[in-house]
C-alpha cells in the first residue's frame, strides 16, 4: 500500500466513525472497523468474514454492520438506525478499501 492508498484511507476514516455512531453501532465495533477491518488484506477479509458467519449462525442475515469479536462472541448484535437527512454516510462506499489492499 502507498501512501495516497493510506491517506484515502485516513480521510475516509472521520465519517465512517460518525456514521457509525449515529446510526447506533456500539463505539466498540466502530473502533474495531476502523482499527482493524480498514487495513485488513483481502485474504483477511473473507477469513474474517468466514468467522463472523459461523459465529453468528442464525443472526448473520440480519447483521448490518461489521461487529468486533467481543459482540460477535457475546451474540451481541444491534439494530442500526437510518442515517439522518443531511449525513455523509457512504454505505456503497464502506469498502472501497478492498481495492486499495493487495494480498
Amino acid at each position: 500500500m502507498n501512501k495516497k492508498d493510506i491517506k484515502r484511507i485516513l480521510l475516509h476514516i472521520p465519517n465512517t466513525i460518525n456514521c457509525g455512531i449515529h446510526s447506533g453501532i456500539p463505539v466498540c465495533c466502530v473502533q474495531y472497523y476502523v482499527s482493524k477491518r480498514l487495513w485488513m488484506t483481502d485474504k483477511d477479509l473473507l477469513d474474517d468474514n468466514d468467522g463472523i458467519q459461523k459465529l453468528a449462525g442464525d443472526l448473520y442475515s440480519t447483521i448490518h454492520y461489521i461487529p468486533c469479536p467481543k459482540c460477535l462472541n457475546n451474540k451481541r448484535i444491534v439494530k442500526t438506525n437510518k442515517c439522518p437527512s443531511g449525513t455523509n454516510c457512504w454505505h456503497g462506499d464502506e469498502n472501497f478499501h478492498r481495492k486499495l489492499i493487495k494480498k
